[in-house]
C-alpha cells in the first residue's frame, strides 16, 4: 500500500510549522518532510515537529553532503532534538558534479556507522538511483509514475529500500509560482536532460487543480511508490493555505 507524506520547504514561516504537522499526523500523513537549504536548516525544523507529534515519520530530504559533513549531521540531529527512531535522514551530492557517487556513498557509509536512524539517498539519474540500493530509502523528485516504474524496477525487484518521491501539488490559486518552481528546475542542466528523457514538462509531473485533480494524479502512484510526498507548493503564504493544501491532498 502507498503512502503519502506532506513536505514543506525549510524556509516557510517559522510559526506555520507546529500546526501544520499537527494537521498533517491527525490527517494521516505517514512522514512530514523538509528540504535543507542555506539559512533554513532541515533539522532544526524537525525538531520542532518532533515537539507536537508523537506518531508520524520525520524526513529530511535531502542534506547535500557537498555542504554539511556526516558527523555534523549526526551532531545536529541531537541538538535539535529529533527523535532518531522516527527520523528519515535524507542526503545528496549538492551542487558536486565529478565524484558525487563517491561523495554520496563514503557520507552514506559514515552515516549509517554514526546513527541509528534511516538513512535516503536523493537520487535522479541510474547511477544515484542504483547506489541508494545501499540505503532504507531512496527520495525521487519530479518523476512520473511510468519513470518511476522503470527507474526503480531493480531496486523494487532486490527489495529492502523504500521508494519514495516528492510530487510537487497544487490548488489553482497557487498555478504561477508552482510554473515559476518547474521553470527553475528545468533551467538546471541535469532536470532539464531529464525531463528530456521522461518526455514531459517539469509541471507536467505535479499534481495540480481542485481537490479532485490532485487526489487522481497522486493516485497514479499508487502501487508504484512505497509513499507518495505531497511537496506543497502555495503562493499566499499564509497558514489557512497551506492547511488548504495539507487537507486537498490528505489520504483518502
Amino acid at each position: 500500500m502507498t503512502q503519502r507524506g506532506f513536505g514543506i520547504a525549510a524556509a516557510i514561516d517559522p510559526d506555520f510549522v507546529e500546526p501544520l504537522a499537527m494537521a498533517a499526523e491527525a490527517a494521516g500523513y505517514a512522514t512530514f518532510w523538509t528540504n535543507d537549504t542555506p539559512g533554513a536548516e532541515g533539522l532544526a525544523v524537525l525538531g520542532k515537529v518532533a515537539r507536537v507529534t508523537s506518531r508520524i515519520r520525520l524526513g529530511v530530504g535531502v542534506i547535500p553532503l557537498d555542504r554539511r559533513s556526516p558527523a555534523d549531521i549526526v551532531a545536529a540531529v541531537e541538538a535539535d532534538g529529533v527523535p532518531v527512531d522516527r527520523l528519515i535522514l535524507g542526503v545528496g551530492s549538492g551542487g558536486r558534479h565529478t565524484g558525487s557517487l563517491e561523495l554520496v556513498r563514503d557520507g552514506l557509509e559514515e552515516l549509517q556507522q554514526l546513527t541509528a536512524c534511516k538513512t535516503a539517498v536523493g537520487a535522479l539519474g541510474p547511477k544515484m538511483i542504483e547506489l541508494s540500493g545501499r540505503s532504507d530509502a531512496v527520495l525521487l523528485n519530479w518523476m512520473t509514475a511510468a519513470w518511476v516504474e522503470s527507474a526503480a524496477a531493480e531496486l523494487r525487484a532486490a527489495g529492502g529500500t523504500e521508494i519514495i518521491s516528492y510530487v510537487r501539488t497544487a490548488l489553482p490559486e497557487s498555478r504561477a509560482l508552482l510554473k515559476k518552481e518547474a521553470a527553475r528546475y528545468t533551467a538546471v542542466p541535469a532536470y532539464g536532460r531529464h525531463f528530456d528523457r521522461m518526455g514531459v514538462a517539469a509541471f507536467d509531473t505535479s499534481a495540480f487543480g481542485d481537490a479532485d485533480a490532485i487526489q487522481a494524479k497522486l493516485a497514479t502512484f499508487d502501487g508504484v511508490l512505497d509513499e507518495t510526498v505531497v511537496r506543497s507548493i502555495v503562493g499566499e503564504s499564509t497558514l489557512a493555505a497551506n492547511l488548504a493544501l495539507l487537507e486537498a491532498a490528505a489520504p483518502r
